[in-house]
């Protein structure tokens, strides 16, 4: 069954004008060969802008030392019950690098066996955390995001926010 985000969300201008800077190898149908979809990408960092730039108070620390092309790895620490911070990740990197750049993140597999989620995520660049996929991504100069606690991470409680959980 094919899924994509509802058709009647109007796609923000600026974020259109900056899907079309992504510097992908996009199809005549507008889909790259990892399966990211423009418009559901379009219609996902449309939702993302607001919270984004309206929700959450984002400063932005260090971006000059993301690759404007080359493949790269940022890892993060996890905190919080849900991944926002991954969210905040991919949003920075979509509105304030020039060009922008798609992160691509690597998730928990519990999300891929969700319905319609598997087919999402891969509509729009993310992957079940697989060193294969990593590897694949980082050799075709992809940004890569990665929470090495994965799901653990999350669990911390706030106190335990700048701390790390084992992982493998």
């Amino acid at each position: 069954m094919e899924v994509s985000l509802p058709q009647f969300i109007p796609v923000d201008p600026e974020v259109r004008e900056r899907v079309d800077r992504l510097e992908l190898p996009w199809s005549a149908q507008g889909i790259d060969p990892y399966g990211i979809h423009k418009g559901d990408l379009s219609r996902t960092f449309t939702l993302l802008k607001y919270i984004y730039r309206y929700y959450f108070n984002v400063q932005v620390f260090g971006i000059e030392n993301v690759p404007q092309r080359s493949g790269a790895m940022l890892v993060g620490n996890h905190s919080g019950g849900v991944a926002v911070d991954g969210m905040i990740v991919l949003s920075t990197m979509f509105f304030r690098m020039e060009p922008p750049r798609l992160a691509q993140g690597m998730a928990d597999k519990f999300l891929a066996k969700l319905p319609f989620s598997a087919q999402l995520m891969s509509r729009t660049g993310q992957f079940t955390g697989l060193p294969e996929h990593a590897a694949r991504l980082l050799r075709d100069d992809r940004l890569l995001i990665v929470f090495p606690e994965g799901a653990r991470g999350t669990a911390k409680l706030y106190p335990e926010r700048v701390s790390l959980v084992r992982f493998g």
